[in-house]
């Protein structure tokens, strides 16, 4: 049994070392795309600094430092973006909790005392605007537009505001459904300016 246990004593560090080099060299490349990809569409990218040489470690943790600080810019601008958004806005997963808010959609919903922290039911928010249509009808869960009129949920909130609740679908890296964008966009000049043409149309 000599020459299998020295031929096992050689070739299986061998394989480790192998094994962990490919890991190791897959882990780099991931690395270099996610630095490349973060953000690179909308925000600027500032000049990497060049890669430590010989010392594979040390440039694996370079790369893993310059992906964080992109990915951490990118929430930073998207959350900028959401906050100074000027109509209430909110993002929900599939079953209606919300994960994140701006700030208008906290005020809309601070007027009824409702909550809008993570995890928190989107449903009571939503129903504090009441259809325009007679047949009444909710604006969660999310409805398909209108086959009739292909118009999607209007109706009355809070302080006598007129809103237009509109959904986007949110999908994941893979294409797969995750969730919605709600905005709640304020239509009260809108219906506001309809109601007094129908009443001049109606006096002429």
């Amino acid at each position: 049994p000599a020459s299998f246990l020295v031929t096992e004593a050689v070739i299986v560090p061998y394989w480790g070392w192998r094994r962990l080099n490919a890991a190791s060299g897959y882990l780099a490349e991931e690395l270099r795309a996610l630095e490349r990809s973060a953000g690179g569409a909308v925000l600027a990218r500032s000049p990497s600094a060049p890669l430590p040489g010989g010392d594979l470690v040390l440039q694996q943790m370079t790369l893993l430092q310059e992906a964080k600080a992109r990915v951490s810019d990118l929430r930073r601008f998207v959350a900028d973006i959401l906050a100074n958004f000027p109509d209430p806005v909110l993002v929900v997963d599939r079953a209606g909790r919300i994960l994140t808010v701006n700030q208008a959609a906290a005020d809309f919903a601070g007027q009824a005392s409702l909550s809008t922290t993570p995890n928190s039911p989107v449903q009571p928010i939503l129903a504090r605007i009441v259809s325009f249509r007679p047949d009444g009808g909710t604006a969660w869960p999310p409805p398909e537009r209108d086959a009739a009129t292909g118009q999607p949920f209007t109706g009355l909130g809070m302080a006598g505001r007129a809103y237009e609740v509109r959904f986007t679908p949110t999908r994941s890296a893979g294409d797969e459904p995750t969730g919605w964008i709600i905005h709640l966009a304020d239509i009260t000049s809108l219906v506001s300016a309809m109601r007094q043409r129908e009443e001049a149309v109606a006096l002429l």
